[in-house]
């Protein structure tokens, strides 16, 4: 059953394009035909023998797989996937640059985005012509498609890790695009013809670089969609749409029902801030917290603390401190937020610290994780001042992530657990760091702190209200 779900699927895939190119010619009659220019549409469902991956387009020109210690398949966004081990990769014949276009596609999942780590790479290498899609090593946190002798590059921010992400790159009409979940990224005019990049094309790779010394792609992929011409933004939105359920990219924030704090034993502390006065813990643990704030307002949800960036914080109870995982949640509006101010610091202002608040220069939201296993940073959007927000961390099972207004925004890999920061402690805040940074200035409202890592559905229940 599954896998004749899966050929149905493909027939829909390699047929999105031609129904949306008569569309568009107005002819408003369906296409039956598959386009013939999927030159490959490699699913990943038959059975990979003698190291050759099936092409289940109509060019039937089945890929090569390098795995000299076997190959493992895993679920995909539909039916299997094929999972890539950092030492494994797949080569394409040239048939693929043929046309006077390109377009590549797929779908991936990886635990850790590696600095020039290769989706797809297509020609020479150094001092020729190469066009690849990749983690780019020049503008930190972005993917990039690339042409390297023209330097034309088209960039987007790095998407989570652990969820599945549709990745598109075309070439063509003078034109390089970069398409990230079906969305276009950006779009730049580069000169560089396919004619000029078969001429130069020793290797055409999915997982690997035409770079020895950049690593090869560690992680799951599936669906991958090969064409001979640069697909439109309406064609790659349609081959995204086919599979995006099957990705699970996205929680429906707007469905999701208010977080009763009795339901879960792992809530350690829940501050309103409607009391008279201070920071009560109103989760039942006793937590309650140290405030010198002395003024309040109208908050998202009855009152909210304002801190006013003049040595105003509040003191957190260490205790939130001795769980394997860790959630932190509240509503925040600042005032003009300096630069490196803090939402909350916890730990000894050195190699054990976790801080959340302003990247200096960008005014990105910013988390960063340290320990003696090593740091990690993950930024989000800048946050508008005057406005709530709600903004949540999450760390555990080895991921460290960062949501605004009840969506995951990034992620990335971290072994830290909440214990570490007991080493050499120095103190728990909100609103003031553990270096000489300024004090933040803004209202805090419905903080909430959890022994454990939540979930994407139980972050968006956080967002949308908390109740007993």
């Amino acid at each position: 059953e599954e896998y004749m779900k899966k050929l149905m699927l493909g027939a829909a895939v390699i047929t999105a394009a031609a129904l949306l190119a008569g569309c568009a010619k107005g002819n408003g009659k369906s296409k039956t035909a598959s386009d013939p220019s999927v030159v490959g549409y490699f699913t990943f469902e038959e059975a990979i023998e003698d190291d050759e991956i099936v092409d289940s387009s109509s060019a039937k020109k089945n890929a090569s797989l390098d795995a000299l210690d076997g190959f493992k398949l895993v679920d995909g966004v539909s039916g299997k996937a094929l999972l890539l081990d950092g030492t494994q990769y797949i080569t394409l014949e040239d048939h693929v640059l043929a046309g006077d276009g390109l377009t590549m596609a797929a779908w991936v999942k990886v635990d850790a985005w590696k600095t020039w780590q290769r989706i797809f790479d297509i020609g020479g290498g150094d001092g020729t012509k190469d066009i690849f899609l990749a983690v780019d090593g020049r503008m930190a946190g972005t993917f990039c498609a690339y042409e390297q002798t023209t330097a034309v590059s088209c960039n987007a921010p790095l998407t989570p890790i652990r969820k599945w992400t549709h990745l598109a790159m075309t070439v063509g009409n003078g034109k390089l695009a970069l398409y990230v979940n079906g969305a276009l990224a950006e779009e730049k005019a580069m000169d560089v013809s396919i004619a000029d990049l078969k001429a130069s094309a020793s290797g055409i790779f999915v997982g690997r670089s035409n770079w020895v010394s950049d690593p090869l792609l560690e992680g799951a992929i599936d669906e991958i969609v090969v064409a001979t011409r640069a697909f439109s933004a309406d064609e790659i939105a349609a081959v995204y749409a086919k599979n995006a359920q099957g990705g699970g990219s996205v929680v429906d924030v707007a469905a999701a029902q208010p977080f009763k704090v009795g339901a879960d034993s792992a809530v350690l502390a829940y501050y309103s801030f409607d009391e008279e006065k201070g920071a009560v813990d109103g989760s039942g643990k006793g937590n309650d917290a140290a405030c010198n704030a002395t003024g309040y307002t109208d908050g998202k949800n009855g009152r909210a603390v304002v801190l006013n960036g003049q040595e105003q914080f509040i003191d957190l109870n260490q205790n939130i401190l001795s769980a394997k995982g860790f959630t932190f949640a509240t509503w925040v509006k600042t005032e003009g937020m300096a630069d490196w101010a803090r939402i909350f610091d916890m730990g000894d202002a050195g190699g054990n610290d976790w801080w959340l608040g302003k990247e200096g220069g960008s005014g990105k939201l910013r988390l960063d994780v340290n320990n003696e296993k090593g740091s990690v940073s993950v930024t989000g959007p800048v946050i508008q001042d005057g406005v709530w927000t709600h903004i949540a961390v999450t760390v555990g099972d080895e991921v460290a992530s960062l949501y605004v207004n009840g969506q995951l925004v990034m992620n990335n890999g971290s072994k830290a657990v909440p214990s570490d920061l007991l080493n050499g402690f120095k103190g728990a805040y909100i609103g003031r760091s553990n270096w000489p940074d300024p004090y933040i200035n803004a209202a805090f409202d419905d903080v909430f702190i959890a022994g454990r890592a939540y979930s994407e559905a139980e972050v968006a229940s956080l967002y949308k209200g908390i109740t007993f």
